[in-house]
């Protein structure tokens, strides 16, 4: 603040990143726990770092947060390599799951709870999502207007507080 850095510390290990901030400043981002056998999803706010957890596996990261503190991120699930979507909101975990396929991750969240992302399909394409009101929804079956047919949506990056979605297409 005011011109200066700040350590944000560690949730007990060696290591942490930011990857999203909102209006009042708290952070959201990754963290090694001690040992440095997982790293877990956090929350930074007046000047203390609160472990997340995860889905049961060993490892999570937040990547937005918004001005509610609602945090959304990936998460490992128990048991096996996949990883999925999550919000972390009112101290619970919400798996978002996919789209039909192991993968899926969450990269933005807005004030209105919209969440975007990334989600593997049955098929093994990745396909941008869009998550509200309890439901997932695939960004390629809606329809577009554009100026060109047969454009790929593989992921959504952000979305801002009137519901327009930043993607990449292919």
């Amino acid at each position: 603040a005011n011109g200066s850095m700040t350590d944000l510390g560690t949730l007990g290990g060696s290591w942490s990143v930011a990857y999203g901030i909102n209006a009042s400043g708290a952070i959201t981002g990754s963290a090694y726990v001690p040992g440095d056998t997982a790293s877990h999803a956090f929350i930074y706010a007046g000047s203390t770092m609160t472990d997340l957890g995860t889905l049961g596996g060993t490892k999570s990261s937040g990547a937005a947060i918004n001005n509610g503190g609602a945090v959304v991120g990936t998460s490992e699930l128990v048991g096996d390599n996949a990883t999925h979507a999550f919000l972390y909101s009112g101290g619970a975990y919400t798996d978002l799951g996919t789209l039909g396929g192991t993968n899926s991750r969450a990269n933005g969240i807005n004030d209105a709870g919209q969440i975007v992302g990334t989600s593997d399909t049955s098929d093994g394409r990745q396909h941008a999502f869009v998550w509200q009101n309890s439901t997932l929804t695939d960004l390629n079956s809606v329809t577009v207007t554009t100026g060109s047919a047969g454009i790929y949506f593989g992921s959504a990056v952000a979305i801002n507080s009137n519901g327009v979605i930043l993607t990449g297409c292919g």
